[in-house]
């Protein structure tokens, strides 16, 4: 079973979003890149927003790898 489960999930309200459901607690910033690549490959434009859903114990080390992809650190 992959530790990785994403889809996307848009409503005629809000923005495309890709949602990322992991029950890793750690992952690696080449793990988000490798789903993100997919998703396009597979047909689906770029997300308007992403949305990860982790323990609580990887929480903050899934904002550094997220602000380091988005330049915001």
């Amino acid at each position: 079973m992959s530790a990785f489960y994403h889809f996307h999930w848009s409503r005629k309200e809000h923005a495309d979003c890709l949602v990322l459901v992991t029950t890793l607690a750690e992952f690696e910033q080449q793990d988000l890149i490798d789903i993100v690549d997919q998703d396009i490959l597979s047909g689906n434009p770029y997300p308007e927003a992403l949305i990860i859903i982790a323990p609580a114990d990887a929480a903050p080390g899934r904002c550094h790898v997220v602000g380091n992809l988005t330049g915001g650190g």
